[in-house]
């Protein structure tokens, strides 16, 4: 019972102290639609699939920051709260499509300047 007690307390503390996560699944979409949603990701640094954030209430990518590497499509979509994309400043890998549709209020797309690879 104590190591199991430990173990839980290692993996908390490594979840609090920044430690990164790869999330997704090679093959499949990761759909984002609600701000909690974002923020559930934030520690992720790498996404292994596609990534969808669509929904009109999602105001800020602020919380994905980490992100660096989309291993296939980025789709962001009908965000009609979204102003920018600053969030993304550490983005640097999308190995599919960049596809930006509908998002009638972003401004600009700053947060995208170290984009280096679309597929």
């Amino acid at each position: 019972m104590k190591i199991f007690h430990s173990i839980i307390v290692v993996l908390v503390l490594l979840n609090y102290s920044g430690v990164i996560a790869q999330c997704g699944t090679t093959g499949e979409t990761l759909f984002i639609e609600t701000q909690e949603d974002i923020n559930d990701i934030m520690l992720c640094d790498s996404i292994f699939g596609s990534l969808s954030i669509s929904n009109w209430n999602i105001s800020s990518l602020d919380s994905l920051s980490n992100l660096s590497y989309i291993e296939e499509d980025f789709i962001l979509s009908d965000n009609t709260s979204l102003l920018n994309v600053e969030g993304l400043g550490n983005l640097h890998f999308i190995g599919g499509d960049l596809i930006l549709q509908n998002n009638f209020t972003l401004q600009y797309l700053d947060g995208l300047d170290n984009l280096s690879y679309v597929g």
